[in-house]
């Protein structure tokens, strides 16, 4: 994969102008460790709405809490 090998805060760069679920999908395949470096990267509301999405995918939701 190629986000690993990047840099966070270029990585931040492309995943945050990303489609959120697949931003998200991104990041949680991820390391825990990889994976925050990158949202500390991002603007606060961006890092936040893609955790949002994180959420909801391990829960088995989709965005906005419909079942996926």
């Amino acid at each position: 994969a190629i986000y690993p090998q990047m840099r966070p805060d270029a990585a931040a760069g492309q995943i945050a102008v990303m489609d959120p679920e697949a931003a998200a999908a991104i990041l949680a395949k991820l390391t825990p460790r990889t994976a925050s470096a990158i949202l500390n990267e991002m603007d606060a509301a961006t890092a936040a709405a893609l955790t949002d999405v994180m959420a909801g995918l391990a829960a088995g939701t989709k965005a906005g809490g419909q079942p996926g």
